[in-house]
């Protein structure tokens, strides 16, 4: 695993613990569950990553930054 990958999924598992309370000993499932989530938005961006400019939307780009949007203002 490289180490970008490392430190996404490190600051994923650690949003994870804190929005769960930070409860004990649950280290391991947090790091699976922050894993499969920066494994499936990696996979959502490489098509169009593929694709090059052409193959790259407004739609695509604003609908992730809208969905940020929403999430911060709960």
């Amino acid at each position: 695993m490289d180490a970008n990958k490392e430190e996404l999924i490190r600051q994923r598992a650690r949003e994870i613990w804190e929005r769960e309370g930070q409860p004990e000993g649950r280290a391991p499932e947090h790091w699976e569950q922050a894993a499969q989530e920066i494994d499936a938005e990696i996979a959502f961006a490489k098509p169009s990553a593929e694709a090059g400019t052409k193959g790259k939307s407004a739609k695509a780009g604003g609908a992730g930054t809208a969905g940020r949007a929403r999430k911060s203002a709960k």
